[in-house]
């Protein structure tokens, strides 16, 4: 197969998936938001400084819910703390996830940290350690020799360096 052959079918093959994907994308139903260009879907009007004062304009014009997307990646914008709260606490285990981290999560093989996990078992088996490590009795108890070392280190420090004591407790 040549390379204008190859030109003539794939050009209109991926043409027709975008429209494909755009006419797909459209049926769908999301609330409403500042009306979308093809393929780049809100990027030209995307907030780019002070973004909360242009979301509040549209949620007057909008309603409490704001969908938009910017060259592919969705967006929901809540400007109602009732609707916040019911969606991010009474329902958040439906919505707690991270993104998909391919290059650090799976390629290099970092998803099981818990900064990089996705919602779920190991994640939740991650902050119950954490929970359990860090509770003000545990720190208190078993951190507090530590404490007490470093402040004195610090006071030292201080003492013997009277000049950067404004330095030093930044």
């Amino acid at each position: 197969m040549s390379l204008s052959s190859s030109v003539a079918y794939g050009l209109p093959s991926v043409v027709l998936l975008l429209v494909l994907r755009h006419v797909w994308n459209g049926r769908r139903h999301y609330p409403p938001g500042p009306p979308q260009e093809f393929l780049i879907g809100n990027l030209r009007n995307a907030p780019k400084t002070k973004p909360c004062l242009t979301w509040e304009e549209w949620g007057k014009t909008y309603g409490p819910l704001i969908y938009m997307n910017v060259a592919g990646k969705p967006y929901l914008i809540i400007n109602s703390y009732e609707i916040a709260r019911d969606l991010l606490e009474k329902r958040g285990q439906k919505y707690s996830d991270r993104p998909r981290f391919v290059m650090a999560g799976e390629l290099v093989g970092l998803g099981i940290q818990t900064a990089l996990a996705p919602f779920g078992p190991l994640w939740k088996k991650h902050r119950k350690f954490f929970a359990q490590a860090l509770s003000p009795n545990v720190v208190s108890k078993n951190y507090s020799s530590i404490h007490e070392r470093k402040s004195y280190q610090f006071v030292q420090y201080c003492l013997d360096r009277p000049e950067e004591y404004k330095q030093n407790i930044k």
